[in-house]
């Protein structure tokens, strides 16, 4: 059967990743993935945080000792921002939550506002009453804390009281001859009976139950709010004073936490010395909006993603012939430079094994059978297992180079010649009496895209006959100097000519 076919891109510790998860060095010809997966090839630094619903922007100090946003509500619910919202008659406000309808009046959170002549209500009323509702709100929760505060502080001086009381038997020896199992099982009795007596059970409504290894599991019991998802009570429940919510009433606005924005580092840079900046997002979260006045689409202080500087490769075609498994591969250039590039074997061998390094052994293993390997970031797709053949493309021959022109607007060219598929890629048919072997051809390019020709040999049975997916190892040489890849800002080697590639 035909399985979706996926292109991954190997980083410098040997992970394989999607395109979008790679970054490129812009002083060196490492390729850095943020896949988990270990030993990792990238680190991650909070550079700042923001807040969702205002956008207020914070340093990491400042973020990490307030945790939450103090204007911001979410719903307890479904976690969406709350907004302020107006009573049919004009003369209430509350917390509203515009996904899932819910609102802070089944637990007493409202504020009167007062409306103008024409019957609209002011911004600066609005501002006051939201201010008042915030305050109402934070008395709330101090209340429900005060419970958690005093309960624990109750179970803590009943803890200690047991402690005290319990008497010691010093004539207890060590050994076989010291214990009986009657005694222990009186023992456990008498504990039993102490937890029952010092636990308090009064003042929160939180229900305290010994639990016997020896007794049979009791049915779950309904609950009240039945229809609301177990994570929505956790998160209530831990965010309104650990007091377990019985009904609507009781389910409080939960505070806003901060986003946080990251920068990644590369491990290898690091270790010589260098910053390896790879991704470094602004402080302010609109800076690259077009609603500023300037920098628009400039996100980023920094953008080393390897979507704008590697070569793209796609899968056109999927086909099965015989014994052989072929594939038509589409290669576009996305820089604004031309590119030479071409195919030959590769000596990847599979994911180094770290554990065994680390244990002095001299010779590198590797592991061919890859486990949970990203393949679609977007989609958070992943393949459970995946066998890496090494041995199907390693006599495979060097194709061609093939020159590819810089990237052109799709809107500006829309419906241009550059655009148009060659007359090879619309007939291509494969020649299976013409192949022996696995090997791979150029079809045709034009403009920014290659086509080429992949077929590997005795490879059409592989996957069904067990679970584990195929996968071949191809290596993608790209020159480097000589106006190719100079948007790579990579410096051409004056060694040999190999070290170009």
């Amino acid at each position: 059967t035909k399985s979706k076919v996926h292109v991954l891109y190997v980083d410098h510790k040997g992970h394989p990743a999607p395109l979008s998860s790679c970054f490129h060095a812009t002083g060196t010809r490492r390729l850095s993935s943020s896949v988990e997966r270990f030993p990792p090839a990238t680190i991650t630094e909070i550079d700042s945080a923001y807040c969702p619903q205002s956008l207020s922007f914070h340093d990491v100090t400042s973020a990490a000792r307030e945790g939450y946003s103090p204007k911001a509500q979410q719903c307890p619910l479904c976690f969406t921002a709350l907004s302020l919202g107006v009573s049919e008659d004009g003369k209430t406000c509350f917390y509203n939550c515009g996904s899932c309808g819910w609102n802070s009046t089944s637990c007493g959170l409202t504020q009167p506002v007062t409306a103008e002549k024409d019957g609209q209500i002011s911004r600066v009323e609005l501002a006051r009453a939201l201010e008042e509702l915030g305050i109402m709100l934070s008395a709330k929760r101090e209340k429900a804390h005060q419970a958690v505060a005093a309960h624990s502080q109750a179970l803590s001086s009943a803890w200690e009281k047991r402690t005290k009381q319990q008497p010691q038997n010093k004539n207890l020896k060590d050994g076989p001859e010291g214990w009986s199992v009657e005694a222990l099982e009186a023992s456990l009795q008498d504990k039993k009976k102490l937890y029952s007596l010092d636990v308090p059970t009064e003042g929160i409504s939180i229900n305290v139950e010994h639990v016997s290894l020896d007794d049979d599991p009791a049915p779950a019991s309904e609950t009240v709010l039945s229809d609301i998802s177990q994570i929505a009570l956790e998160m209530s429940f831990l965010s309104q004073g650990f007091e377990q919510p019985q009904a609507m009433g009781d389910l409080l606005p939960l505070p806003m936490p901060y986003r946080v924005r990251e920068s990644r580092r590369c491990r290898a840079e690091l270790e010589e010395g260098r910053p390896g900046i790879l991704l470094k997002p602004k402080l302010n979260p609109l800076e690259g909006d077009s609603s500023l006045r300037s920098g628009h689409g400039q996100w980023w202080k920094k953008d080393s993603s390897a979507i704008h500087v590697m070569p793209r490769i796609g899968v056109l075609k999927h086909e099965v012939h015989g014994t052989f498994r072929v594939f038509l591969l589409k290669v576009t250039n996305p820089t604004l430079g031309p590119v030479r590039l071409r195919f030959t074997s590769s000596k990847y061998q599979g994911e180094r094994n770290a554990f065994m390094e680390s244990t002095g052994t001299d010779t590198p293993t590797y592991n061919t059978t890859m486990a949970n390997l990203l393949v679609d970031e977007i989609f958070e797709q992943y393949i459970e297992s995946v066998e890496l053949h090494t041995s199907t493309l390693k006599n495979m021959k060097q194709t061609e180079s093939v020159e590819l022109l810089s990237a052109e607007d799709s809107f500006i060219e829309l419906g241009g010649k550059s655009r148009e598929i060659p007359f090879e890629v619309q007939n291509w048919k494969f020649d299976e009496s013409a192949r022996e072997e696995s090997a791979m051809r150029l079809v045709a390019s034009s403009s920014s895209t290659a086509f080429f020709e992949l077929a590997l040999a005795n490879a059409s049975a592989t996957t069904s006959e067990s679970s584990s997916q195929l996968a071949v190892p191809l290596a993608l040489e790209v020159e480097a100097g000589n106006g190719s890849w100079e948007s790579s800002l990579i410096p051409k080697s004056t060694k040999d000519e190999s070290a170009d590639w």
